[in-house]
């Protein structure tokens, strides 16, 4: 019977190597023995391993530094199948670099590029059908950054609502118990809540509180499981940007909260609201720190965590009582003094019958003219009450 390993010479390569049978690896390998030396062949092979280990395992950007470093020895190959690939591979990894680093441009070109070519690495090395998920979502989602740094909002969604197909897909592949899938697995959730926060940055910018918390409770499920499954992932920096993107998940539901209340409804800020924009406060510092010790991935983060800090101070300006906002209760805490005050008139002097009913209304009367100023017109049948009574007392 066929060894089943037979259409995967890379790993057959490696495994001669590792049994020190070199030229049974170059031969694999497609390369002949009298073009390369052979430290520089087992130099190119492990720096070729090193890259499909951490592509393997949701690297990505590490990646692809080892993988270039072991092109120009597998350039040497009569094997162009395996030529092709690991160039792909390569641009794979440098294409995840830049969309990382916020180029979502160049991210887009290098990704649509290799995405049909990946797929047919699951033929031609073991378990790449999770990598080969991973690049086409992640070419789509560099399309979409695009559509989003253009203003298209409606299309940039659109991409987006494949990205979440091309996810389920992956999902099916994935082991939760499995800690080489968990980069995989933060990758489906993470990209959910950071699209979101994304898209959620443009509604602030109208004061669309309604679409925020549409946004919020939509990726909801995805924050709930990303912080699960943080604890079990190694500390890398992606790690660190991972926790970034929860701690402003978690900012945009106060803001969104709040922020509707503030200028929406037009109420004021309560006590419980007000230590809510201070934690915010906290977790923004948070958030800067871990951005800042996190390379090239946390570099876009900074700016929209800088914005959402003027934006919490603002928050805390407009949601603030004003003294003058005293005026709007002024009118009933005078008409309430000058009442007690008719009350032990009526006590002390003790007026009768008639004259004590007249006597109070007129008081009553004063007061609301004290309290309300020209507002007190509103009560104007109370006036009429009293001034038709005057006119009775005088005619009798």
């Amino acid at each position: 019977m066929k060894d089943q390993n037979d259409k995967y010479p890379i790993k057959k390569a490696l495994k001669s190597l590792k049994e020190k049978d070199i030229l049974t690896s170059k031969n694999l390998m497609g390369i002949n023995s009298d073009q390369l030396d052979d430290r520089d062949f087992v130099e190119a092979m492990r720096s070729l391993e090193n890259g499909l280990t951490l592509l393997a395992k949701g690297h990505h950007p590490q990646a692809s530094e080892p993988l270039r470093k072991a092109l120009p020895i597998l350039n040497l190959s009569s094997n162009e199948e395996m030529k092709f690939l690991v160039s792909i591979m390569a641009d794979f990894s440098d294409g995840i670099s830049k969309l990382f680093a916020g180029d979502a441009h160049s991210a887009a070109t290098l990704l649509n590029l290799s995405t049909e070519a990946i797929e047919r690495l699951t033929f031609f090395i073991p378990g790449f059908e999770k990598v080969a998920l991973s690049c086409k979502a992640a070419s789509q989602i560099a399309v979409s950054r695009t559509l989003l740094n253009s203003g298209n909002l409606p299309e940039a969604e659109a991409i987006f609502g494949k990205v979440e197909i091309i996810y389920r897909e992956l999902r099916e592949l994935l082991d939760e118990s499995n800690k080489d899938d968990i980069p995989f697995l933060a990758e489906t959730l993470s990209s959910k809540i950071e699209f979101s926060i994304l898209l959620m940055s443009f509604d602030l910018t109208v004061l669309d509180f309604d679409s925020m918390k549409n946004r919020l409770d939509a990726a909801k499920t995805n924050y709930t499981e990303l912080l699960k499954i943080l604890p079990n992932f190694a500390d890398t920096p992606i790690k660190t940007v991972l926790e970034v993107i929860c701690i402003l998940f978690s900012v945009y539901k106060v803001l969104a909260e709040i922020g509707n209340k503030i200028i929406c409804e037009r109420k004021p800020l309560t006590i419980k609201d007000i230590e809510k924009l201070i934690e915010v406060d906290k977790k923004l510092f948070e958030a800067h720190q871990k951005a800042n010790i996190s390379g090239e991935r946390g570099r876009p983060l900074i700016f929209s965590i800088s914005q959402l800090n003027k934006l919490q101070e603002r928050f805390l300006e407009i949601g603030k009582i004003k003294k003058k906002d005293f005026g709007k209760y002024g009118g009933f805490i005078s008409l309430g003094a000058l009442i007690i005050q008719v009350l032990i008139v009526h006590f002390t002097i003790h007026p009768a019958g008639t004259e004590a009913l007249l006597f109070f209304l007129g008081e009553i009367i004063v007061s609301l003219i004290v309290g309300f100023g020209f507002e007190a017109i509103k009560f104007k049948p109370l006036l009429s009450l009293y001034s038709e009574a005057i006119k009775a007392k005088i005619n009798k």
